[in-house]
């Protein structure tokens, strides 16, 4: 997951170049209870006889290069299973691509308004002035 869903780098590697869709959460419930900010650095020091070093914190480690991501990453404590069951509650927003096809979004627009409680959906757009991702209806 990224902090951000106006980083443009991600809508184009991760979206099929902002023809997708991004999930906005609520940073509550039990969901972010493991949530934890990834480290960019250049090498992970690991001593394995380091009883420390046995909390998969390097679960949360990547290179410097990917840093523009400014990633959250959610893992589960061991024991815990594999899966998390998203309370519908926990999802704030679906954000569509600026360049999502017209069927995929009718799609998601007749989805949302079928859920309960109600989902909000905006559409990302490119802002030539600011150079930035704005949002609108």
């Amino acid at each position: 997951m990224s902090k951000r869903y106006d980083n443009l780098n991600l809508w184009a590697k991760y979206t099929g170049d902002h023809s997708g869709y991004c999930l906005e959460f609520v940073h509550e419930g039990p969901l972010f209870d493991t949530a934890r900010d990834v480290m960019y650095e250049d090498s992970l020091k690991m001593d394995v006889n380091n009883p420390d070093h046995t909390n998969g914190f390097w679960f949360f480690c990547k290179r410097p290069e990917w840093s523009n991501e400014e990633e959250v990453r959610l893992v589960l404590p061991r024991g815990k299973g594999s899966k998390v069951k998203i309370d519908p509650r926990w999802l704030k927003r679906l954000i569509l691509g600026k360049s999502v096809s017209e069927q995929n979004e009718k799609v998601i627009r007749a989805w949302a308004r079928q859920r309960a409680p109600d989902l909000a959906v905006v559409k990302a757009r490119y802002d030539r002035v600011e150079q930035t991702g704005k949002l609108g209806p």
